[in-house]
């Protein structure tokens, strides 16, 4: 018994030793920017899957976004919808930024679209 509580206090020990060593500080100098064109892109590479060879998150020109109608932190999807050509909005009734995602409008609205692309 004194031996198992001897090592478990060991191991305490030396594992909040070890997360110490870990941490600390790393001080960077940022030494420029990178300037790119728009529409910059590069070649995926040859052992890429089919579905990660193009570039641009929405290449089709279709996006739906759906934020729910108490969010505070998204902001207005309508208004969002409005500048970004072929978007749609999609409403979740009476959910905020933490409950959107989870809620059934939302997973019938990302399968409807979905669908839709194919």
């Amino acid at each position: 018994m004194r031996v198992s509580l001897l090592c478990s206090v060991a191991s305490v020990f030396l594992a909040s030793a070890a997360f110490a060593q870990g941490e600390g500080e790393f001080p960077a100098t940022l030494k420029g920017h990178a300037v790119l064109p728009a529409q910059t892109f590069i070649d995926a590479p040859t052992d890429a899957p089919d579905d990660l060879t193009t570039a641009g998150k929405y290449t089709t020109g279709k996006r739906v976004d759906a934020v729910g109608t108490v969010d505070e932190i998204a902001g207005s999807a309508h208004a969002l919808g409005e500048i970004i050509p072929g978007s749609e909005v999609l409403d979740i009734p009476n959910r905020d930024h933490m409950r959107a995602v989870g809620d059934k409008v939302y997973k019938a609205g990302v399968v409807d679209f979905l669908s839709r692309r194919a």
